[in-house]
């Protein structure tokens, strides 16, 4: 018996001590982590509006729950004139492995602008074929994404692009095209 309750204390501790270090860890990780995001996002608005205020984008900071499932980010983009030129909808689409995350910019006509890959961990070859000019060059100046094909052998992955485009230019249409928020 004296064993069991030696062992279950060593164990406690063990775990005790553990948990403390990953919360120490997490806690010194946590900003460097948001930093190389937010770089990730600036760099993505950067590239496709090339004339983008991104020191108004840390302003504008709208989630949007779609339904039970889905969230929806997107940030209002203006230029150093403070106009609004666009809107950068942040997505998550199910690739063939994990979520493939991506931005896409709609300008203020609903015409898609441009996107760029925050984070794609698919089969090299095929799902990555996704951020090939070839494929992302076809939805720019698009307003619906229905004639866009996707990639043979990349069906996930593309499809996945293709339908987080679409839900962000459904949300703009349907709730701030005309740069308005009619939520």
């Amino acid at each position: 018996m004296k064993k069991y309750v030696h062992l279950t204390l060593v164990l406690f501790i063990i775990a005790f001590l553990s948990g403390f270090l990953l919360g120490v860890v997490n806690e010194l990780t946590k900003g460097p982590i948001a930093e190389a995001q937010a770089r990730k996002l600036a760099n993505g608005v950067q590239n496709i509006f090339k004339d983008a205020n991104l020191e108004a984008l840390k302003d504008e900071n709208n989630i949007v729950k779609l339904n039970d499932k889905t969230l929806l980010e997107y940030y209002i983009v203006y230029n150093n004139d403070e106009e609004i030129i666009g809107y950068v909808f942040s997505v998550d689409g199910p690739g063939a492995y994990k979520a493939i995350q991506f931005i896409v910019g709609i300008d203020v006509n609903g015409k898609v602008r441009g996107i760029s890959y925050l984070n794609v961990e698919e089969t090299p070859g095929l799902g990555t074929r996704v951020k090939n000019e070839d494929f992302t060059n076809n939805f720019i100046g698009v307003d619906d994404v229905s004639n866009v094909d996707i990639i043979s052998g990349a069906t996930k992955s593309s499809n996945a692009v293709k339908n987080g485009v679409q839900r962000a230019l459904d949300y703009f249409n349907k709730n701030l095209k005309g740069g308005t928020n009619n939520e």
